[in-house]
């Protein structure tokens, strides 16, 4: 049974960049690109659930990134998007690895709109 299906989206630039919603809800990023650390940020919740016809407290998708640069790579949530411990969003995630999220819809009133940022798995390597 098929539960979803998501494309991948490469990324190639060469410096840090917001990602569009529609990158993220696409489900997959492939990155390339910075020779140097850099940040990738999400939109922001509000602009998230704008996105979702009848958004509701509970609805999630799923997000997969890949960092295929030699650098280190930190993925920030945009604004309202938070860890389960109420702090801001954001994960560091080494050169060449690879981490499930789950984006996780807390809060869809107007201007308090949240989205919880979970790790499904740990940083690993998809190549071997």
């Amino acid at each position: 049974q098929i539960a979803s299906v998501q494309s991948l989206t490469f990324k190639s630039n060469s410096s840090g960049q917001t990602l569009s919603i529609s990158e993220v809800m696409n489900g997959s990023i492939i990155r390339q690109g910075p020779s140097g650390d850099y940040t990738d940020t999400l939109p922001s919740a509000a602009n998230l659930v704008a996105a979702v016809p009848n958004a509701a407290q509970g609805m999630f998708f799923d997000f997969n990134f890949y960092n295929a640069t030699g650098a280190v790579a930190t993925l920030q949530g945009g604004s309202g998007f938070i860890k389960l411990d109420n702090n801001a969003a954001s994960f560091d995630l080494a050169a060449t690895k690879f981490r499930a999220f789950r984006l996780f819809f807390a809060n869809v009133s107007g201007g308090s709109e949240a989205v919880y940022m979970v790790p499904l798995s740990t940083a690993m390597d998809p190549l071997t």
